[in-house]
């Protein structure tokens, strides 16, 4: 009876050693240091996951952007609270997008905790979709909750129409090639760049670029801003594509605010 035993006991334990040598091994994702991520090709949205360990959100169930759906508004939420400044002109281009970085004193209060304004940007076409038809260009506001990784951003969407007088006066002040700046200590309020009325969509999401950190509350205003087809084709041209696509939205609640 042992001898059976010890027999099985051992056929049994060299199925698991065979499993285990035929098992794949999955690689090891190297640092993400010096990695280079784009919209486009072998190091492209769809591959951002696998180009490095820190970039492995990219491949998560609560990522961003998304196509919203028409929805019946949702009275448990409150128009957006906001405090507004003016900000001194300070732009980036990072090589992905034009980055228009703020001075402190435009903040955003959801659930009674502050964001505050550290960076808004913009993207062509744009990233979120409504739920008909889709827009040349999104802007998106970055707040920060002060001393944490949380973030709150308000997506605004720009359809071609009217001039826009803000991206008309920062037109020639763009920065042309990845890392210039352009500075000055000419002043300017961000919430020009917001459209009238402010109906809302929310939802918890990722940001939109790596390392893709589910960690924002989306604010994405259904109302576009306008502007001018020239001044959208500024931005075109100095990132030809910077959409990421969307993403499924699973099980994600999503609401929406009418003002």
């Amino acid at each position: 009876m042992y001898s059976v035993r010890f027999s099985l006991l051992g056929i049994s334990l060299m199925m698991i050693v065979l499993l285990s040598a035929c098992k794949k091994e999955e690689p090891e994702l190297p640092s993400c240091s010096g990695i280079q991520w784009e919209y486009e090709g072998e190091a492209g949205p769809a591959h951002w996951a696998s180009l490095c360990v820190d970039y492995t959100t990219c491949g998560g169930s609560s990522q961003s952007p998304i196509m919203f759906s028409a929805k019946a508004p949702d009275a448990t939420l409150k128009a957006l609270d906001r405090v507004s400044a003016n900000t001194q002109t300070n732009l980036l281009n990072n090589g992905h997008t034009i980055q228009f970085i703020t001075d402190a004193g435009t903040s955003l209060t959801l659930d009674g905790i502050q964001y505050n304004l550290v960076q808004f940007h913009t993207h062509t076409p744009a990233e979120h979709a409504p739920p008909s038809g889709s827009y040349p260009m999104e802007i998106h506001f970055v707040h920060q909750q002060p001393n944490t990784s949380n973030l709150a951003v308000i997506g605004v969407w720009v359809k071609e129409g009217a001039s826009h007088p803000l991206l008309e006066w920062v037109a020639d002040k763009l920065p042309r090639t990845p890392s210039a700046t352009y500075a000055s200590a000419s002043l300017y309020d961000p919430s020009v760049l917001l459209p009238a009325n402010k109906s809302y969509y929310t939802y918890g999401g990722s940001l939109t670029t790596p390392p893709c950190s589910e960690t924002v509350r989306w604010i994405v205003l259904s109302n576009p801003i306008e502007a001018s087809a020239a001044q959208i084709q500024r931005f075109k041209e100095l990132e030809p594509v910077n959409n990421r696509p969307l993403q499924a939205v699973g099980s994600r609640a999503i609401r929406w605010y009418k003002e």
